[in-house]
């Protein structure tokens, strides 16, 4: 081979190599994209309503598949739903929940259940009227699913009529980045058990713009529970929660529930939580609660609370603000109000207890604290329990306790805790007092310069009139002097016109008296 003719039968070998595995490629993707499903242009709707194509939601959702989405027309549907079906959309025609009612009627079974699913939207509904009877109801049951969606419903009059029996508006159970937003929740009551506006127990699920209101029951009230990790609130409104043990915020962890670390509340308002007898008799009443962090044999820390309102919590025992009990901590509260807490016992605005420990390593910062009450006890602005070390407080204003027996600002029962920039009422009257005092030695002065500007302003009148009547005089003096000095001129120009004749009649004299001696001689 001469030349560069080995290089040209190179390119030949190349080129039929280059060529087989063209064909084998063209071969393998052929037999692939035969054997690929076709795929919809987009999503089917599938219609509910009277004169649609299916009248209950139930019926669509067995005959929907992923991807596609229910529509249900405006009416009142008397069912519950069970949502089998992963990534579907179910919503109300125009967004509306006032136009699309699902009601349970009193059925003993969650109004909708969504178990084991992925990515199932649910939106615009009023979900109502499901009844305890032998097991526990929710309006909205989630479980063991995933990235669901659940927006602008309302849910309400959830009910129990079992002893013991629970009742949730959602309950969210082993379910991980769901976001529940702008959801109305209330009217959920168990007369003979337990009831919550939210019920969670999950990782990475997003809460946004929740109002929950009226949450009753006997035992236990809740207006949000919370027993996972890495949960995020905000715009929460939390208000009417009325029960023996009645909770505006319960975060638990739990060997149950396990850890409860890492979630996160920005802009929280809780109002009139009420811890009263309900129907049953249990005594004289139990305990009302802003928002509790409880770590009964895990842990619940990490948490951050920001901008938060709680506020008129109110009971029978025991009230308490803001209550951190046992492994609680690192947790962080900042711009937090409390303001309206009113007990027949003991009364705390914030509470780290202890049981066989107590929190550590909490931090508060920007802390108000108004308006603390127990009729009969003891009141408390804060209370650090025995083994509650460690904690941060700065920037503190607590005012106005008042107390059958002792008023404490602030107890500390541990050590190493740091208190920056505190404002407690008894502080504010030690500096009263200490102001007092030197506004009373200021007032004595002002007094005393009262006296002597008196004295001094007696004087000045009495010189003043001195010096109007000297001033008069002088007046009258400078007329006597212009009347003198007018004379005088007079005096003195008589006087040298006497001069002046005088001088004149002399000298005519005189001239007289030699010319008449003088004589002519006579020729």
């Amino acid at each position: 081979m001469k030349g560069c003719d080995w290089i040209s039968g190179d390119f030949e070998k190349a080129g039929r190599v280059l060529k087989a595995l063209t064909f084998m490629v063209m071969i393998f993707f052929g037999m692939g994209f035969a054997a690929a499903p076709s795929v919809k242009a987009g999503p089917t709707e599938l219609h509910v309503g009277p004169g649609q194509s299916y009248t209950t939601i139930q019926s669509a959702v067995d005959a929907v598949s992923p991807g596609d989405v229910i529509i249900v027309h405006p009416g009142t549907y008397m069912e519950t739903v069970d949502v089998t079906k992963s990534y579907i959309t179910i919503g109300s025609l125009l967004g509306d929940p006032s136009d699309v009612i699902v009601d349970a009627g009193g059925a003993d079974d969650h109004v909708f259940n969504i178990t084991n699913q992925a990515g199932v939207t649910l939106t615009g509904f009023t979900i109502r009227n499901a009844r305890s009877a032998t097991k526990d109801v929710s309006g909205l049951y989630v479980y063991g699913s995933t990235d669901c969606r659940i927006s602008n419903n309302v849910i309400t009059n959830m009910w129990s009529t079992d002893l013991g029996r629970e009742v949730y508006g959602i309950w969210l159970g082993n379910s991980s980045r769901c976001n529940i937003s702008n959801n109305v929740v209330t009217n959920i009551v168990s007369p003979r058990g337990l009831a919550e506006g939210a019920s969670l127990v999950g990782v990475g699920n997003k809460f946004f713009n929740m109002r929950i209101s009226n949450i009753e029951a006997n035992y236990s009230a809740t207006g949000i529970f919370v027993g996972g990790s890495n949960n995020t609130f905000s715009d929460t409104h939390i208000s009417g929660i009325n029960a023996n043990d009645a909770f505006g915020i319960h975060v638990l962890g739990s060997y149950i529930d396990g850890l409860a670390r890492y979630n996160k509340f920005a802009n929280t308002y809780i109002s009139n939580i009420s811890a009263r007898e309900f129907v049953v008799h249990l005594g004289t009443g139990g305990h009302a609660y802003g928002i509790a962090l409880i770590g009964w044999k895990d842990c619940t820390d990490y948490n951050e609370f920001s901008n938060t309102h709680i506020s008129n919590i109110t009971s029978l025992e025991y009230v308490h603000g803001v209550y951190l009990f046992m492994y609680s901590d690192g947790n962080k509260f900042s711009n937090t109000y409390i303001t309206n807490l009113h007990a027949k016992d003991n009364a705390y605005g914030i509470t780290l207890f202890n049981y066989s420990r107590s929190p550590c390593y909490n931090n508060f910062f920007n802390t108000h604290i108004f308006n603390v009450t127990s009729v009969s006890a003891d009141a408390f602005g804060i209370l650090l329990a025995s083994l509650a070390n460690w904690n941060n407080f700065t920037n503190t204003y607590i005012f106005n306790l008042n107390a059958g027996r002792n008023a404490y600002d602030i107890y500390d029962g541990g050590h190493d805790n740091v208190f920056s920039n505190t404002y407690s009422y008894f502080d504010l009257l030690k500096d009263y007092n200490e102001l007092k005092t030197e506004y009373d030695a200021l007032l004595q002065n002002y007094s005393d310069l009262l006296v002597r500007y008196e004295d001094l302003n007696s004087t000045y009148h009495g010189l003043l009139g001195g010096y109007e009547q000297l001033q008069k005089e002088c007046a009258d003096l400078v007329k006597d002097y212009n009347e003198l000095k007018s004379d005088y001129n007079e005096l003195t120009t008589f006087r040298n016109l006497t001069y002046l004749f005088i001088i004149t009649t002399t000298a005519f004299i005189a001239t007289t008296i030699y010319f008449a001696r003088r004589k002519p001689k006579i020729v």
